[in-house]
């Protein structure tokens, strides 16, 4: 949401991607493999509701609704 709902310059797409990029990296409780699913599973979830985001002209409520629905 910080990405979108504010300035463009407040928390650029690609901070975004660079934090997405570094969660769980230092981490020693889970394999490399488990690491990078994670991210992509993260990174996956931020493209769908940053193109949900577009579609609803500006409104966060339905995406993350979306979202929520289809978390299961």
């Amino acid at each position: 949401m910080l990405s979108s709902a504010y300035d463009e310059n407040f928390f650029p797409e690609d901070d975004c991607k660079n934090v997405i990029q570094r969660l769980f990296s230092n981490a020693d409780d889970i394999s490399r493999e488990e690491c990078a699913q994670i991210q992509e599973y993260i990174k996956t979830t931020y493209k769908k509701l940053r193109e949900e985001y577009k579609k609803s002209q500006g409104e966060w409520v339905k995406p993350l609704q979306l979202w929520l629905d289809n978390y299961s």
